[in-house]
């Protein structure tokens, strides 16, 4: 697992380190989420999942279209 703080040392971790899986928020400082989504979907294979706190459908919808496979809302209940 690693973990990074902004949306740079996001992009940068993705390419760096071939991971199988994003786990990505939407607000970052520097790029959004929804760029480093765009950017790491260029690499086919990795899962990519958004997680916002708004959960808004427009939100969700940019999300997708970015390229991500799925999106949670922050603080979703375990049963969900």
């Amino acid at each position: 697992v690693t973990g990074v703080t902004t949306g740079d040392e996001a992009l940068k971790s993705s390419y760096q380190a071939q991971p199988n899986l994003v786990f990505l928020d939407v607000m970052l400082p520097g790029l959004s989420g929804f760029e480093i989504c765009g950017r790491v979907r260029e690499m086919p294979d990795v899962p990519i999942i958004m997680y916002g706190a708004l959960g808004s459908e427009p939100e969700k919808v940019q999300a997708f279209e970015q390229g991500a496979d799925d999106y949670i809302v922050k603080g979703t209940g375990m049963s969900e």
